[in-house]
């Protein structure tokens, strides 16, 4: 039978996927997003991934997604005090019912890693470099709310210190559902995608945005 193994890539020597790439210094550095349908994800499939470079990590904010004039969003990325990142998610806008905290792991500083939240159905799934590390089983919708979305802080603080490169929203979509070799090459605008920024010459610019990138 075919095998297929999938390894680890933490520091890929073809980083073609770097070019653009968006650098923060965590003193206020954020990219904003206004409210949009394309970010209510219900109870249907998405995928959100990127690659990301960090310089520090404890305490920092990879992305706020959609939040409510609140801490809850449907999928919302955070560096814990131990430097892992993690997932919080709500489905009602008043607790993180759905995921609390959950690991992805270390992402070294100083190294490319690619994160990715994927749903197919009722899974949930999580992955770093590839490896699917977390699974989440949710049968119901997640929280549809209002406010920017924001890339590189929560809020206005809790700045991402580091670089972020090819950020895409694919909504309709679960595009990993096993793990898989993490692209190496530029992300694209396939189906359903919503969201593809951090790849232009320009700080703010994108392949697909459902709003002016500030």
């Amino acid at each position: 039978d075919d095998v297929t193994i999938i390894r680890p890539l933490t520091d890929p020597t073809n980083q073609s996927f770097s070019s653009g790439a968006v650098a923060f210094d965590g003193t206020g550095d954020e990219l904003s997003i206004a409210d949009s349908a394309d970010f209510d994800y219900g109870s249907g499939d998405f995928t959100l991934e990127c690659w990301l470079n960090p310089s520090q990590t404890n305490g920092t904010t990879l992305v706020h997604a959609h939040h409510s004039g609140s801490g809850f969003g449907p999928c919302n990325l955070y560096f814990d005090s131990n430097n892992m990142l993690t997932l919080y998610s709500s489905s009602n806008n008043s607790s993180s019912d759905v995921a609390s905290g959950t690991e992805f792991g270390v992402c070294p500083t100083g190294q490319w890693t690619h994160i990715a939240v994927s749903r197919e159905g009722n899974n949930i799934r999580m992955f770093r470099n590839g490896i699917n590390v977390a699974t989440i089983s949710h049968s119901g919708s997640l929280m549809n709310a209002t406010g920017t979305f924001d890339i590189g802080a929560r809020d206005g603080n809790f700045h991402y210190i580091g670089k972020i490169s090819n950020f895409r929203v694919v909504k309709g979509t679960a595009v990993y559902t096993s793990s898989f070799r993490p692209p190496t090459e530029p992300l694209t605008n396939i189906s359903g995608t919503t969201l593809l920024c951090c790849n232009n010459s320009s700080t703010t610019g994108s392949t697909v945005t459902p709003g002016t990138i500030t």
